[in-house]
């Protein structure tokens, strides 16, 4: 049976665009990569990884420096190999909700 992934939630003030790109930069660092990722607007977005079970506790300490909070964590798995975990960020800032224009469909 395959493990569920480490769920963690984080809050940040950073802007979401270096708060990402950051998160990314220290995820290759430590040897991991990015399964999946979703943006809901501009005040959230969930990303899918998977990393080295050995590199978390290095992870988990860049994603503090980048100004990431983790708000909740479920205990770390004693795990060897590698570990999958789901990131949720919100993003809190005063800015309006993020408008996309959508394409009409014909028919």
């Amino acid at each position: 049976m395959k493990p569920r992934p480490l769920l963690l939630q984080a809050v940040t003030t950073t802007d979401r665009h270096l708060a990402v790109a950051a998160t990314n930069d220290s995820l290759l660092t430590c040897g991991g990569w990015v399964v999946d990722s979703h943006f809901f607007s501009n005040k959230a977005a969930t990303i899918r990884l998977v990393i080295p079970a050995d590199r978390l506790p290095d992870w988990l300490d860049q994603l503090g420096q980048i100004g990431l909070k983790l708000d909740s964590i479920d205990p770390p798995p004693q795990a060897d190999g590698e570990i999958s975990i789901s990131l949720s960020i919100t993003f809190i800032h005063d800015e309006p909700d993020l408008a996309r224009d959508i394409p009409a469909v014909p028919g």
